[in-house]
C-alpha cells in the first residue's frame, strides 16, 4: 500500500502508462485522508468543503501561509489525480480523452467510475505499467 502511494507520487507526470485497479484506488482513498489532514493543519478547511461541494473557491482578503500551501497542494494532487485517472483509463484499454466526461455534471462521474472499477484489459495498447518507471 505504502509502495503503490509512492509510485503514486513519483508517476506525477507519466502518461504512457497502465494503472491496476489497486494502484488507482489505494491512492484515492489515502489522498481522502491526506486531503482533509492539510486542510485542517493549514486551516483551510472550508476552502475544501466549498471545493467539495463544487460552490468554487472562497475568497477572502488576506492571504495566508496555509492558503498558499493549501493551493501548491491541491495543485500537485489535481496534476497527479488526473495522470493517474488517465493511466487507469489506458489499463482498461481507453484514451485518456475520455476524461473529458468529467465535465459533464454527475454523468461523467459515474461513466468515469465505472471504467475505474473494470478489471484491467490484457490486450491494451498500453503495454508498460507505472511500475515499471
Amino acid at each position: 500500500m505504502i509502495e503503490i502511494y509512492q509510485e503514486f507520487w513519483r508517476n506525477i507526470f507519466t502518461w504512457n502508462a497502465t494503472a491496476t485497479r489497486a494502484q488507482y484506488w489505494w491512492p484515492v482513498l489515502i489522498n481522502a485522508v491526506v486531503l482533509f489532514l492539510v486542510s485542517a493543519a493549514t486551516g483551510q478547511v472550508n476552502q475544501l468543503k466549498s471545493i467539495l461541494l463544487s460552490q468554487g473557491t472562497v475568497l477572502t482578503n488576506n492571504i495566508s501561509t496555509g492558503s498558499v500551501v493549501f493551493s501548491i497542494f491541491m495543485l500537485l494532487y489535481y496534476v497527479a489525480t488526473f495522470t493517474l485517472t488517465a493511466r487507469r483509463l489506458h489499463d482498461v484499454n481507453r484514451s485518456n480523452w475520455w476524461i473529458i466526461l468529467e465535465f459533464i455534471p454527475v454523468v461523467g462521474y459515474i461513466v468515469i467510475f465505472i471504467f475505474t472499477v473494470l478489471p484491467s484489459n490484457p490486450n491494451s495498447r498500453w503495454t508498460r505499467n507505472q511500475s515499471e518507471f
